[in-house]
């Protein structure tokens, strides 16, 4: 079961029972359930990259957020530092 099954089968359990709230596939009530699963499913998997952003080891978006925060490029680094250079300047 995918991320959007798993959020789709969660809205629909916030309906109550009854002929009304029709669970089945196709009918609207999941049909809208099911895109409104896309949209959370998306946010869950951006928090998941941002928490990965967040570990100077495997950050890629925010490593010129991380380098402004420590001083960093050092005045005394000289010429252009490969991505991995930048990440282990920033371990140490």
């Amino acid at each position: 079961m995918d991320i959007i099954e798993k959020y789709t089968n969660l809205l629909l359990k916030l309906f109550p029972p009854g002929f009304a709230w029709a669970r089945e596939k196709g009918a609207l009530i999941a049909k809208l359930c099911e895109a409104l699963a896309g949209v959370f499913s998306r946010m869950h998997i951006r928090s998941e990259q941002l928490i990965d952003e967040n570990d100077p080891r495997t950050t890629l978006e925010m490593l010129p957020d991380h380098e402004k925060e420590w001083g960093l490029p050092d005045a005394c680094v000289f010429g252009e530092q490969t991505l991995q250079e930048r990440r282990i300047t920033l371990i140490n």
